[in-house]
């Protein structure tokens, strides 16, 4: 029954899209502005960095269990039902109680500028190619988000623009599965960045991106980002619980996967390249630089799938965790 309704959402959503994607690719890219940021390397730049880290992680972390609890205690009243509101549009009925809860866990935090007391952050889903972007306010020393969207991985990577494919970035074109999600993570984390470390104001981020409220760019990303959130959640349903005629393999796999998952965030990537034994060579090496830096997994935050890959030359975050350090590629 779970499985049919996630499937029917899904479906609807992207029915949903193709009618506002006319009028949200005919909306120009608007005019930008510049603002004013609290002075780079600052003792006031680092403080600030870390509340909003804080307040972010804490977000997330209520969010994987209780997403009431997180919009009441890290959200202002416009922001907690701006965030019911896209809740409730992506994963209506009984898809409430997984949407939130599996979203956080598998996303990816990125922050961005902040000026004065605003600033934006996002989660970036790389499964499917959908950023949360979220503005957040300072009031006596705590962040709270005021804002909010569904944006998809394209309209980011080109600044409030289509075409918008139907597919995650990683899963077009012709190519290997191993490294795309990872390139994916890596593109769209530094488009972001690429927008929100320059020097635009926070507080006109909508009109940067055309993402005006309740306009056709703001519905055809929700829309999009509800049915591939949904899609990711239908697979991960037929991966998890297979039916009686289902092909044995994902069952397999899903065994396998779990150890190589526990040996990972145990720190045992030796180990598990010592079993892995048709791993491809690139990947091989990228892996072997893991082990010689000595870093597993674990341990890293809410920013690890950027933090460790940028740490071992892989990807660069300029600001993943958002505590002022650089992490860049060696290219």
């Amino acid at each position: 029954m779970l499985f049919n309704t996630i499937k029917k959402v899904a479906l609807a959503a992207l029915l949903a899209a193709a009618g506002t994607l006319a009028l949200s690719s005919a909306h120009a890219a608007p005019k930008t502005t510049t603002a004013t940021a609290v002075a780079p390397g600052s003792s006031a730049l680092q403080k600030a960095q870390e509340s909003l880290l804080t307040d972010a992680l804490h977000l997330r972390h209520m969010a994987r269990n209780d997403i009431a609890m997180a919009l009441d205690q890290k959200s202002s009243a416009p922001g907690k039902e701006i965030l019911q509101k896209l809740g409730a549009s992506t994963w209506p009925g009984p898809v409430k109680d997984l949407g939130w809860p599996h979203f956080f866990v598998e996303s990816v935090m990125v922050l961005g500028e902040i000026q004065n007391n605003a600033a934006i952050s996002a989660f970036y889903h790389p499964w499917s190619d959908v950023f949360l972007v979220l503005r957040w306010t300072n009031s006596a020393n705590e962040w709270k988000v005021d804002d909010a969207e569904w944006v998809t991985g394209d309209w980011i990577r080109q600044v409030g623009d289509g075409p918008t494919g139907l597919q995650p970035l990683w899963l077009r074109d012709n190519v290997k599965r191993s490294g795309a999600l990872a390139l994916s993570v890596a593109q769209s984390v530094t488009a972001f960045e690429d927008i929100f470390l320059a020097q635009y104001p926070v507080t006109e981020w909508r009109s940067l991106l055309n993402l005006q409220p309740a306009g056709p760019g703001a519905l055809f990303n929700q829309n999009i980002a509800a049915a591939r959130l949904n899609a990711v959640l239908m697979n991960q349903a037929e991966f998890n619980v297979p039916l009686p005629k289902n092909d044995p393999i994902p069952a397999a796999v899903r065994v396998t996967a779990e150890k190589t998952i526990k040996n990972l965030e145990d720190g045992r990537m030796a180990e598990v390249l010592s079993q892995a034994k048709k791993t491809e060579a690139v990947h091989r090496q990228h892996a072997d630089r893991l082990v010689a830096a000595g870093l597993g997994f674990e341990g890293h935050g809410d920013c690890s799938a950027v933090s460790v890959l940028g740490r071992v030359g892989l990807v660069g975050s300029r600001r993943c965790g958002g505590v002022g350090h650089a992490i860049r590629a060696r290219r």
